[in-house]
């Protein structure tokens, strides 16, 4: 018993055969017990019809002698008498003293019975049942029952042979159904066992691997497509994980290779005090470009680990604070920063990341705009939405690189990037910052003369 709750726990072909073959056996108890006292009811009242129809057409014919009521020896009494006889019926007159006076049929081997109104009843001796339905009549302040008579036998022997056919083939019916039930379970499950094998077959190093269902686009073609498309998914992220490890290595590597480098040169020979302060100074930058690689990361790792509660937040005067902040920097390098604000500018925000967010943009604008070239942010309402647009002229960024600037890491010119001492983090920060705020950022590029990023806010 235990080892079968098990396997009805565990296989669901067999759980939901077990199931069917439960539905259909209670459906079947229903149907054949409402068919049961159907036709047992059905019968019994053909019966009582008859006796009925019976009554009145004895009733009709009844002949008085010495004023006494009898069924009369003509042919035609004759007739009706074998017409009786062959539907097992028979007829008898009763006194009211319970004496029977004439009777057609096999009347003389039911007991006397005298009933006290008329109608149906049921008169059990022994091993027989009759059914018994009395009328009467009154002659000469005299009341007569005529009563007609038929055995309940029939009757039980036909609901007996239907039940013995209902409890004969239940059990067959249920045994076929359990076969038909399991076959089609198993037809119908076959294909998530294909589609469990194969997922279970998916290793670490398999991620390209797909379930090949060429079946319809049921409930499991559905459950295929959706499996494939996390596998596509997963695929993705861990391809993107994979990428991001190399090039945090790669990163983390070309720093720590320039501290070693210094540190075991200055120790191969004395050095001189500048010398040292030299070294010092160098080791200095490349562990601040550690710091701020760390940061980074630590950084984007908690922003794609949380949620923003997000509240009013005006922009205007946080826009023109930052490129106040930012004008010496532009100054100091040659860059002309211009901006274009609209008043009043009201969105759905945390002024904290907003300010990482335009920052980094603008950084990154400075960083690779030339001595000479000009910085522009435009920041307007339009209905329901605030636009900001943050344009630098310069080289500009490939066409084909666009898709992949917001990827952590990710650099158009390898050598412009290190000169400019970024870690490859800021527009992927930026990005993650846009997403938390349900925002939209685009960049559109001419290479060799302009880039914009362009960032849409809900309006408050």
């Amino acid at each position: 018993m235990m080892r079968l709750y098990k396997l009805l726990k565990t296989n669901l072909k067999i759980r939901l055969t077990a199931w069917y073959v439960l539905f259909l056996a209670t459906t079947l108890l229903v149907f054949c017990t409402y068919l049961y006292s159907q036709l047992e009811k059905s019968l019994l009242n053909q019966l009582d019809t008859t006796l009925e129809v019976t009554n009145s057409g004895i009733l009709s014919s009844l002949v008085i002698v010495d004023n006494q009521p009898t069924f009369g020896k003509n042919s035609e009494s004759k007739a009706i008498a074998r017409r009786l006889n062959k539907a097992g019926l028979a007829v008898r007159l009763v006194t009211q003293e319970g004496q029977i006076r004439d009777g057609i049929g096999p009347y003389q081997t039911i007991p006397p019975f005298l009933p006290r109104k008329n109608g149906y009843v049921n008169l059990e001796e022994k091993e027989h049942t009759w059914r018994i339905y009395s009328q009467h009549f009154t002659l000469e302040n005299q009341r007569i029952w005529i009563q007609a008579i038929s055995s309940l036998e029939p009757i039980a022997e036909t609901t007996e042979h239907l039940f013995k056919i209902m409890i004969l083939g239940t059990p067959l019916i249920l045994l076929g159904a359990s076969l038909g039930g399991f076959f089609l379970a198993n037809r119908a499950l076959g294909p998530i066992t294909q589609i469990i094998r194969t997922v279970e077959s998916i290793g670490h190093d398999e991620i390209t691997k797909r379930i090949n269902y060429r079946g319809s686009l049921d409930e499991v073609g559905r459950l295929t497509l959706t499996l494939n498309r996390m596998l596509d998914r997963l695929e993705s992220g861990i391809e993107h994980e994979r990428r991001f490890s190399s090039d945090a290595s790669h990163e983390l590597r070309t720093p720590l290779t320039v501290i070693k480098g210094h540190i075991g040169v200055t120790l191969s020979h004395p050095r001189s005090l500048d010398e040292y302060v030299g070294t010092l100074s160098e080791l200095d930058k490349q562990v601040d470009l550690l710091i701020r690689l760390a940061n980074g990361l630590l950084f984007l790792t908690r922003l794609e680990q949380k949620s923003l509660d997000l509240e009013a937040v005006e922009l205007s005067p946080l826009l023109q604070e930052l490129i106040a902040h930012l004008q010496t920097i532009a100054a100091e390098k040659g860059i002309v920063l211009k901006d274009k604000i609209a008043p009043n500018l009201l969105i759905l925000g945390h002024s904290d990341y907003l300010t990482s967010l335009f920052l980094n943009l603008l950084d990154n604008a400075l960083k690779y705009t030339p001595k000479q070239g000009q910085v522009f942010l435009e920041a307007y309402a339009v209905p329901g939405l605030v636009k900001i647009d943050i344009t630098n002229t310069g080289p500009g960024i490939p066409r084909e690189a666009l898709p992949h600037i917001f990827e952590r890491f990710y650099r158009v010119e390898t050598d412009r990037s290190r000169h400019t001492g970024g870690s490859g983090l800021g527009l992927a920060i930026a990005q993650e910052i846009v997403r938390l705020h349900k925002a939209e950022m685009t960049v559109t590029s001419t290479v060799g003369e302009c880039t914009r990023f362009s960032l849409s806010f809900t309006g408050f």
